[in-house]
């Protein structure tokens, strides 16, 4: 009941590690590893996903998160830590997370968000010829962003998932290779505005 949509956040309030770090690891973390080949690792997580091969990687952009400085980071699943990748100031992180969502300024106002990036090569290793391939990735999506709701409710906290993303600007910053990653969209974390709540 309680899981929905948030577009308007609270912006003066800092997010609590300890909620960013439970929704990270409740939704893109392994619960489990097994070696399919050499090079081939499945993993388990709270989502399903096509052949347990769970192709989509975690970039959280910070925006305000107590203990992290704002910056571009890669959520490595299988340690539960995360690898800073572009520190910046509060005002431009600000600024990109309006401009990786096309200019849906108020997801700027979120804490944190967190790009979904997917591995097509992880995926196709096992379904390279199958016409269906391409679904279940972006199904993948999906799973995991519905799973992160559900944890932000269960935190109190607000939650969104856009597909309208810059696609292009987000490759060339996270370096990309666009035939074996591409960029699928992005869930949004943080603190509700109480006083607003119009569509």
């Amino acid at each position: 009941r309680e899981r929905r949509t948030t577009r308007h956040f609270d912006p003066s309030t800092p997010l609590p590690l300890a909620d960013f770090t439970r929704v990270l690891y409740g939704t893109f973390g392994a619960r489990g590893t097994h070696e399919l080949a050499p090079g081939m690792v499945a993993i388990k997580r709270t989502s399903a996903s096509g052949g347990g091969l769970h192709p989509i990687e975690a970039y959280p952009l910070v925006l305000d998160v107590e203990g992290l400085a704002p910056g571009f980071y890669h959520y490595e699943a299988g340690h539960h830590a995360l690898a800073l990748l572009q520190p910046m100031s509060a005002t431009r992180a600000r600024e990109l997370a309006a401009s990786l969502t096309i200019g849906q300024t108020y997801f700027a106002q979120a804490q944190a968000m967190v790009f979904h990036i997917g591995r097509v090569d992880r995926h196709h290793w096992k379904y390279r010829r199958h016409a269906k391939a391409y679904k279940a990735l972006l199904l993948d999506s999906g799973h995991l962003s519905q799973t992160f709701y559900l944890l932000a409710a269960d935190r109190g906290l607000g939650a969104f998932f856009t597909a309208a993303i810059n696609d292009g600007d987000l490759a060339d910053m996270l370096e990309l290779d666009p035939v074996r990653e591409i960029a699928i969209g992005a869930n949004g974390l943080g603190t509700i505005d109480p006083e607003h709540d119009e569509l």
